[in-house]
């Protein structure tokens, strides 16, 4: 094997699971977008022996100023995973009055804006952590709460993410995962109300 295949298989045995406990089991929102984001991982845009050019290099590409790692394809998919929660969707939901409310605005710099102000570090809101380091932090620690090794490249990977979720592509992104997230919604309430309706019968019967 010579190197430019040996550099090869390790781009492409990137292991894109987000960080514990994301996505959580029968979360709808945090479901649909790590699915989403596998999804796309798997597609191979451009030559990889010309360019090395898989899904998560082109995505952070733009300025990102390091060799991509398996640290950088963990953080990658936990911010993601995270927009699929009621936090994320918040940011999402902020961004589109930013922008109905600013037209001088771009889509850009609504996410920078309002990505600086939700993930700033405040008193009593989210028990002190910033929002990165709670998408990041290893929970498993009972005894010392979140574990933050959070470094200047993981803040880089959110930085790029945040321009490739204001690009056309990222938009298309997010729009997709909210219809799905709102179909499996509708069937999940649909369900509920058809069991309830059953249940009813049945207890009225007895």
């Amino acid at each position: 094997m010579n190197d430019v295949e040996q550099d090869m298989n390790e781009i492409m045995e990137f292991d894109h699971s987000p960080i514990s406990p994301f996505p959580r089991k029968n979360h709808i929102g945090e479901e649909t977008f790590h699915s989403a984001w596998l999804h796309l991982m798997g597609e191979i845009k451009g030559s990889y022996f010309v360019d090395y050019s898989t899904p998560l290099h082109q995505i952070l590409s733009h300025a990102f100023p390091y060799v991509v790692t398996q640290r950088h394809a963990t953080v990658a998919a936990s911010f993601i995973c995270w927009l699929g929660t009621n936090s994320g969707r918040s940011i999402i939901d902020q961004v589109g009055r930013c922008l109905r409310y600013n037209p001088c605005l771009s889509r850009l710099d609504s996410f920078r804006l309002i990505w600086a102000k939700e993930n700033s570090r405040r008193y009593g809101f989210n028990n002190g952590y910033r929002l990165i380091e709670y998408i990041l932090g290893d929970m498993n620690d009972e005894f010392h709460g979140w574990q933050l090794n959070i470094s200047v490249q993981d803040y880089e990977v959110c930085d790029r993410l945040i321009e490739w979720l204001a690009d056309v592509e990222g938009t298309n992104f997010i729009n997709s995962c909210l219809e799905v997230i709102e179909d499996l919604r509708q069937k999940d309430s649909a369900a509920r109300l058809a069991k309830w309706k059953m249940e009813n019968l049945l207890s009225n019967k007895s």
